[in-house]
């Protein structure tokens, strides 16, 4: 459910459409398949309800999954389950200059 609102955001703001489960490999061999991606861009977007993300397992999971990508040369952003229901425009707005700085820097 979180998933559709996110790209329903996208789609209200304009966005271009995300890669939705994607798989990423990385060089080490391994790979993800984060919620969302802008491959050419090299933005992850994961979106985090709490049912999921608050056990201390899935806690340290997420940061060591986000610090691989990163290191890899991914940006990484997390969004919460308050965010996406909450301030859309917000999360829109964010979206829009990060997917923007990435062009920017191409």
């Amino acid at each position: 459910m979180i998933e559709e609102l996110l790209l329903a955001i996208c789609r209200t703001a304009g966005l271009p459409s995300p890669e939705v489960n994607a798989c990423v490999a990385l060089d080490d061999g391994g790979g993800f398949r984060p919620d969302f991606l802008w491959r050419e861009q090299r933005l992850i977007v994961e979106t985090d309800g709490r049912d999921v993300h608050s056990t201390r397992q899935a806690f340290e999971r997420d940061r060591k999954r986000a610090q691989r990508l990163t290191l890899a040369g991914w940006r990484v952003v997390r969004f919460t389950w308050r965010q996406i229901t909450r301030e859309p425009k917000r999360v829109a707005e964010t979206l829009r200059a990060l997917l923007a700085q990435a062009d920017l820097a191409a």
